[in-house]
């Protein structure tokens, strides 16, 4: 009887054991499918590879810097801010001085269509510095549609960036 007892709590601390291992498995499978069944990995994906505007209104990327007028990031701030439920198409102006990109006027060009995931818009003229598009929210990353448009703008205008804006402050720079 003795010998019965003894082994009573041993047998509970490896059930116990079990239980906690098979929980922590449990928990990791949901978290993985939440993780990629709704995009989380490309919000981290884009957070990761996106940059935000600093208080000077400079945005740095790799080797290039791009460098905001109060008056023109307050008109983009505005069509963002207008256009939350869609994507717009803005062609940031102004000049460029070695890498940097000074940005002084922002055009929106004649639009066709704008959902939540898209927009279709008349291309920017060959004089833009930065052919920027909205994403919903936190989806910074560039899609294969968008770089591949951006090559054809590239070819003509090759110091060209191409940006995507998916918070207030958030952007993605690519070029």
């Amino acid at each position: 009887m003795e010998q019965e007892i003894e082994d009573l709590p041993q047998k509970s601390k490896i059930k116990k054991f079990f239980i906690l291992i098979i929980g922590l498995v449990l928990v990791f499978l949901v978290s993985t499918y939440y993780l990629f069944a709704f995009g989380a990995d490309d919000v981290l994906a884009g957070f990761i590879q996106s940059s935000k505007i600093d208080n000077k209104l400079t945005l740095e990327f790799k080797d290039k810097k791009v460098i905001f007028t109060k008056e023109s990031y307050d008109e983009l701030l505005k069509i963002y801010d207008e256009n939350l439920e869609v994507e717009f198409k803005a062609c940031l102006k102004g000049n460029k001085i070695n890498n940097i990109y000074n940005i002084n006027k922002i055009l929106i060009p004649k639009t066709f269509s704008q959902t939540y995931k898209s927009v279709r818009a008349e291309p920017c003229d060959t004089n833009t510095l930065i052919d920027l598009h909205s994403h919903p929210f936190r989806r910074c990353l560039a899609s294969v549609h968008d770089v591949t448009n951006f090559r054809r703008l590239k070819s003509v205008n090759e110091d060209i960036l191409l940006s995507v804006m998916c918070e207030r402050d958030r952007f993605f720079l690519y070029g």
